[in-house]
């Protein structure tokens, strides 16, 4: 009986860490498709988010929290690298999905 519950054991670590090493390829894979689509959108992101009524101001402070004032290489690659390193993206953002 011991060893069964030793082998049993065994197989769940086994298919835990499995699971964790196949979450990075996973986000990276997200995050690489998110960015890709912001734009594949046509128009500005940060009008699209705030709106007809919003000011140029509004705007640009939009655009550059979320770094879109940025080439695309140099908002994509730290993303990338924080989620490959489980750390948080540059700037003490929350993460990806919360456009900071």
């Amino acid at each position: 009986m011991r060893k069964l519950r030793h082998a049993a054991h065994n197989g769940v670590l086994r298919f835990v860490i499995r699971r964790l090493l196949l979450t990075a390829p996973v986000l990276l894979g997200v995050a690489t498709l998110v960015f890709s689509l912001i734009h594949l959108i046509p128009g500005d992101p940060a009008q699209a988010m705030l709106g007809d009524t919003a000011s140029q101001e509004e705007i640009d402070k939009l655009r550059v929290r979320l770094g879109l004032d940025r080439p695309r290489s140099s908002r994509e690659g730290p993303a990338c690298a924080a989620i490959a390193t489980a750390a948080h993206p540059p700037g003490g953002g929350s993460g990806l999905c919360a456009g900071t």
